[in-house]
């Protein structure tokens, strides 16, 4: 099954080289004519002032898709991560040290201090290190609602237990999980049904912890590039009122907005088809690797890491893919921190491209 498609005929990538480097989960790629006009892009005031239109529309359909009891839509992650920052000032603030860095970067300044990733023994004592009487005000901690590189959800109840009895917030980058993770997981659909993102997905009610933020960039499994903060508390209605950026900066476009209001539109009509093309995909390239003889590591998630081969360098291994017309992506990975070679995998892959990566893998490795 394709991208765009619900009916289950795969949109064609190309036979001369495949992509393994693009993070639309599920093929969704919103093409101008799939898009309604817009009379302007925007209307040149902040969001605070002037919400565009088609915006609180847009974020009670999100609140509603990630179980929150309202939300807030920015630019990017990053800008909705930066205007927490200044609601949270003055805070101390702790970081999972799997953390993806764009919410690290908005909390710079108050220098974050990393605890053992996945680790809630680690959170707790690194909150009772903060409990001491000169600690200041209540605690900030960051993490990722699920770990592409191990392909684990943090054990967010832990979690938020902790968080709650410290009388912090628990900031949930829930970029990777959200369009790929949802409620009631099951043997026959392990990532649940929905994609609501890593809360709903271990049966948590985000309405009844108001320490919980997610913040989800929609531009990774829904193709539209903005993002979105939902919760319970207070701190979202600030956010929308009074976030430095909706403040003074540029809303999200009308373009974004559209594509958006289109992603959460196919997610109703066929997203569990989409995800069911992807899990194939993803177990596929999993039984590749075994019947090479390498342990496939991490779980079954779109994104691939491919395990350190003896006597041959992850850069090499990148190059010898290239050759072979395979794009993949070649980082240092933050669960083990090590270089490697990792496939990003979506429903827009054929059988076909991915048994081809498999035997150019085979011939790699020889």
């Amino acid at each position: 099954m394709g991208g765009e498609r619900c009916d289950r005929r795969p949109r064609r990538l190309g036979a001369a080289r495949v992509d393994f480097t693009s993070a639309l989960y599920l093929g969704l790629g919103h093409a101008s004519a799939a898009l309604p006009g817009w009379r302007r892009l925007t209307a040149g005031r902040p969001a605070a002032l002037s919400p565009p239109a088609g915006e609180a529309v847009l974020a009670r359909r999100l609140a509603a898709h990630l179980g929150a009891g309202a939300a807030v839509v920015g630019r990017t992650a990053l800008h909705l991560f930066h205007d927490l920052a200044a609601l949270a000032a003055a805070r101390p603030v702790l970081a999972d040290a799997g953390a993806y860095p764009i919410a690290r970067w908005a909390f710079a300044a108050a220098r974050p201090r990393s605890f053992a990733h996945h680790d809630p023994a680690a959170l707790e004592a690194a909150l009772a290190a903060l409990a001491r009487p000169d600690a200041g005000a209540p605690p900030v901690v960051i993490a990722d609602g699920l770990c592409p590189s191990c392909g684990t959800p943090a054990p967010l109840a832990a979690y938020l237990t902790a968080v709650r009895r410290a009388g912090g917030l628990l900031l949930l980058d829930d970029t990777q999980a959200v369009g790929v993770l949802g409620a009631a997981p099951s043997p026959a659909r392990p990532w649940g049904r929905g994609g609501g993102g890593t809360a709903l997905h271990l049966g948590l009610d985000p309405r009844r912890w108001p320490e919980l933020i997610v913040v989800a960039s929609l531009a990774k499994a829904y193709g539209a590039p903005l993002a979105v903060a939902a919760g319970a508390g207070r701190p979202i209605g600030w956010l929308a009122g009074h976030g430095p950026n909706r403040t003074h900066s540029s809303p999200p476009t009308a373009a974004d907005l559209a594509a958006a209001h289109r992603a959460l539109d196919l997610e109703a009509r066929c997203g569990e088809a989409l995800r069911a093309c992807l899990l194939a995909n993803v177990r596929r390239w999993r039984r590749r690797l075994a019947s090479l003889g390498l342990a496939p590591p991490g779980r079954a998630f779109p994104v691939q890491t491919l395990p350190v081969v003896p006597d041959l360098a992850p850069g090499e291994l990148h190059l010898r893919l290239a050759a072979a017309g395979f794009e993949t992506v070649l980082a240092v990975a933050r669960c083990p921190p090590h270089p490697a070679v990792t496939l990003l995998l979506t429903a827009a892959h054929r059988r076909e491209q991915i048994d081809r990566a498999a035997a150019a893998l085979a011939r790699a490795l020889r």
